[in-house]
């Protein structure tokens, strides 16, 4: 949605505009629509030389974290009265209605990716319970740029009021959600000319709760906003500069400048290809070459890139520190160390909003408000099956860990396995018994 300087003046306070200004300044980074540092030349033959390089830093810093915390299957389990169904492959009844609600892994996965990178990029991310009468229950994820929440005085982290400005063609509306005495209420009002009119409602909403549900990507303590992935971005700024100019002097250098003189017109389209001759015997040829080696500004891009690397938690690929072939798993877990506990961070952040949202879905579908979640969620860097085995293996010999378990941490369903074995062990004894009995009877 664009609003024009005017209507932000209008409709939004200072602070809120403050906000709309860094929120939108860290999408221009993610989507890499950043400055150009360098002026493009028109050659003389009318060609322009555009020597900019925008290297997508940001894109990726926002992108593997999210990787690292969706990007493998999030499942869960619904405890009440502090008891779950723990032997059983059976989803409970609450269960089954969540996935009814959330959609097959897949569908849930995409979602959760996708929002995890608007909390990524701005700090924030919110889910919102769509509730309409005479229709299946919905959740959808919005926008933060553009929700926009005030606080209670007393406890920074709880909302009592969000809006959501949006636009319907020209036409300009927004939602409020606020909170009156201990329950919510909700309206919808256009805008016209100079004052909000309103539209619909205002509409009772017959919870202690509000049907939107906010969290933040990262702490950031003492406000009600999060920290975003992006809030030292601007050194991407330095590193398309850098970059840039190594790209122009490169271009300009890449062969070297001939020049000289007693050779007539003959060396005006000197190329590699020709060779000039002179009849004059006083005719020089010399070559202008770069006085000095790159090597100085690639090592400070390097050192840029590194410490946007280090700032941000996010290890480069490098493949002279990443050596698949020949890391294991506790290599791995050192080379992304950092990332590792900034994504558990975030799970702590974004599961207790799932947990607070699968709760107050269960609330709505009928099965009361003492519903918990457990989450489980996978490990995120790449397995070493031998070892993974082997430990596995020495957990089931010493007794520490059951077959149940072991087959669920593989991804097999335990009970249809075992019945699948039982099938093959019988069919394998009939097939023995049939064998024998031939053999007796002289078919053999």
């Amino acid at each position: 949605m664009i609003l024009t300087d005017i209507q932000q003046r209008q409709i939004l306070s200072e602070s809120q505009r403050e906000k709309l200004h860094e929120d939108l300044e860290k999408w221009d980074y993610y989507e890499n629509e950043v400055r150009d540092w360098l002026m493009p030349k028109t050659l003389p033959n009318g060609m322009v030389m555009n020597d900019n390089v925008k290297i997508a830093l940001s894109r990726k810093v926002v992108n593997k974290g999210v990787n690292f915390l969706f990007g493998k299957p999030l499942s869960w389990q619904i405890v009440k009265d502090g008891q779950t169904d723990k032997g059983s492959s059976t989803p409970t009844t609450e269960e089954t209605v969540l996935t009814q609600i959330w959609g097959n892994q897949e569908t849930q996965t995409a979602f959760l990716a996708e929002n995890a990178i608007n909390g990524g990029v701005v700090g924030t991310f919110h889910f919102q319970i769509v509730a309409r009468e005479g229709q299946p229950l919905k959740v959808k994820y919005l926008d933060p740029t553009w929700v926009f929440v005030d606080n209670d005085p007393s406890d920074v982290n709880t909302p009592i009021s969000y809006m959501l400005p949006y636009k319907v063609g020209a036409d300009l509306f927004r939602l409020r959600h606020e909170k009156i005495n201990t329950n919510w209420i909700y309206l919808t009002e256009r805008w016209a000319v100079n004052k909000w009119v309103n539209v619909e409602g205002p509409t009772f909403w017959p919870y202690e709760w509000p049907f939107i549900i906010s969290g933040k990507n990262l702490p950031n303590p003492n406000c009600f906003y999060g920290a975003s992935d992006l809030e030292d971005a601007d050194i991407n700024d330095t590193i398309n500069l850098v970059a840039s100019n190594v790209n122009r002097i490169i271009r300009i250098y890449a062969n070297p400048i001939v020049w000289g003189y007693g050779f007539g017109s003959n060396a005006l389209n000197i190329d590699s290809s020709k060779v000039l001759t002179a009849t004059d015997s006083e005719a020089t040829l010399n070559a202008l070459e770069l006085a000095r080696d790159l090597s100085s500004p690639q090592e400070h891009l390097k050192f840029l890139r590194s410490m946007y690397s280090e700032v941000t938690n996010v290890p480069e690929s490098d493949p002279e520190r990443l050596k698949i072939g020949a890391s294991s798993g506790f290599a791995l877990e050192v080379l992304f160390n950092d990332l590792l506990l900034k994504t558990g961070i975030k799970r702590a952040f974004y599961g207790k909003a799932l947990i607070e949202l699968n709760r107050r879905l269960l609330e709505l579908s009928g099965f009361g408000s003492d519903n918990n979640t457990i989450l489980h969620w996978s490990n995120p860097l790449p397995t070493d099956k031998v070892s993974e085995t082997t430990s596995d293996q020495f957990d089931l010999n010493a007794g520490l860990v059951s077959k149940r378990t072991l087959s669920t941490k593989r991804g097999y369903d335990y009970d249809q396995e075992t019945e699948y074995q039982s099938e093959e062990q019988q069919n394998t004894t009939a097939l023995g018994e049939n064998i024998v009995a031939a053999f007796r009877n002289g078919q053999g």
